[in-house]
């Protein structure tokens, strides 16, 4: 079927982009700018089958079985290897319980595979990619989180083949942050933070202006690694995020917080205010029946902070230091002490997205999670002058 009038502009567009991502990108963004997500599943055809192209630009409406059509359809019009594929949405969908058999009920969303070989070429040249493009953003690169680690039903004109949409090493995902806190007054916190965002980490705020105000963002920014209670005023600087493509990003803010030192009988008392929420999400209760899922996340991500807390003298001279290995999470904490500051560095990299309840009741676990209680949950305090 040849493609409508505003398809074929999108593939022009897309066509003078260099790279494979950046073609991509450029179909799903402008395809998503040109038509909005409605389904209409009260009838057979309305559940399973697409429309026709032409339907689909006139009606300028869609679901993703719409989306998945028409992209497929102009990434072949500009040579790419496109296919429908259906796979099982959801963060906490669980794969097929018998892989050899294909039932519709393990299905409930159409996405594309782009195959790492062109048309004309079998021979394998590049990695072959997971397209959403029913997904408010564009991301060519990876998977989004929730169809990874699933079987897909590839719809090739040829045949029909199960294959698994492969999970994100936690080096895809990360956040990066450079803190400085100023203890110089007993009742505020002058904090400066340059904060960056890569891969699925930027899928939190990529394409936020599009359905968010400045204000909302810049809480949100903050809130990413702050309690944004403790806030008393922010100046958050923000990059363009009116693009659907997700790419870095790069933000710088300064704020005033409350100072929530404590004092003791050998001075005073800070607490590192940096909780990472993620660890939080891997502690369980006593005969818990649930699986465990990692915070908002839900997929392997890398977190790396370096935490510098000016005019503090630590009345102590042992450093806090720990470190976590497990197959779950690598964790670890290095302080280093300064004449009047602190360094504190913090790397987590979670390697599971979910962790069933088989898992969380085995010895190893059950060590992991008393060595984040000791060294993360339970607080890092530094006594000073």
């Amino acid at each position: 079927q040849p493609l409508p009038m505003a398809f074929s502009a999108i593939a022009e567009q897309a066509s003078k982009k260099s790279s494979r991502f950046d073609k991509i990108n450029t179909v799903t963004s402008l395809l998503a700018d040109k038509v909005r997500y409605m389904g209409d599943w009260r009838t057979i055809k309305g559940k399973y089958i697409a429309h026709n192209l032409h339907e689909i630009e006139q009606l300028q409406l869609g679901d993703c079985k719409d989306f998945a059509v028409a992209t497929a359809a102009i990434l072949n019009s500009i040579g790419f290897r496109a296919e429908v594929a259906m796979v099982l949405r959801g963060i906490t969908a669980y794969p097929m319980p018998n892989q050899s058999i294909v039932d519709i009920a393990h299905f409930n969303h159409a996405i594309v595979k782009v195959s790492g070989t062109d048309k004309e070429s079998e021979a394998g040249k590049e990695k072959d990619l997971w397209i959403d493009p029913t997904n408010f953003l564009s991301m060519a690169h990876d998977a989004f989180p929730d169809i990874q680690n699933k079987m897909a039903l590839v719809l090739s004109e040829k045949t029909e083949s199960l294959e698994l949409i492969p999970p994100s090493p936690p080096e895809s995902a990360k956040l990066n942050a450079d803190i400085v806190y100023d203890l110089k007054s007993r009742e505020v916190v002058l904090a400066n933070c340059n904060l960056k965002l890569e891969g699925l980490m930027a899928t939190f705020l990529s394409g936020s202006a599009l359905n968010m105000s400045k204000e909302q963002i810049s809480i949100n920014v903050i809130s990413l690694l702050e309690d944004y209670a403790t806030i008393l005023s922010k100046e958050v600087t923000l990059p363009d995020l009116t693009s659907r493509i997700v790419g870095p990003l790069e933000f710088s803010s300064h704020y005033v917080k409350k100072n929530t030192e404590s004092m003791t009988n050998s001075g005073r008392l800070f607490m590192n205010p940096i909780n990472l929420n993620i660890l939080r999400w891997l502690t369980t209760i006593k005969d818990q029946a649930e699986d465990v899922i990692i915070g908002n996340a839900t997929f392997p991500a890398t977190l790396q902070l370096k935490i510098t807390v000016k005019n503090i003298r630590p009345t102590g001279n042992k450093p806090i230091s720990c470190q976590i290995n497990s197959p779950w999470i690598d964790a670890t904490i290095k302080t280093k002490y300064f004449a009047n500051k602190v360094e504190i560095y913090e790397v987590v990299k979670t390697k599971k997205a979910i962790i069933s309840n088989q898992e969380i009741y085995t010895p190893d676990y059950i060590d992991t999670m008393k060595k984040i209680e000791k060294c993360f949950l339970n607080g890092q305090g530094i006594v000073f002058q």
